[in-house]
């Protein structure tokens, strides 16, 4: 989970990363920062990062009894 102050950090980069890619129209325009998130193809910053932390602990839940096991025959 996110901490409040590291979700509005992220939602700061978020906005500056669409208008980047935009060429600014959405200040220009005043468009909403929704539309152009589904038009681009734009995933929540937050739903990545969970993402990527179940990827992280994944190969742990992966691995097998066996795999484990064979380490600690070594000693």
């Amino acid at each position: 989970a996110l901490k409040g102050q590291q979700q509005k950090y992220l939602g700061v980069a978020k906005g500056r990363f669409l208008r980047w890619m935009c060429g600014g129209h959405i200040r220009k325009d005043k468009m909403q920062e929704g539309s152009i998130q589904g038009d681009i193809g734009v995933t929540l910053i937050e739903e990545t990062e969970i993402e990527d932390r179940l990827r992280w602990f994944g190969h742990v839940q992966r691995r097998s009894m066996e795999s484990s096991l064979k380490g600690l025959h070594g000693f």
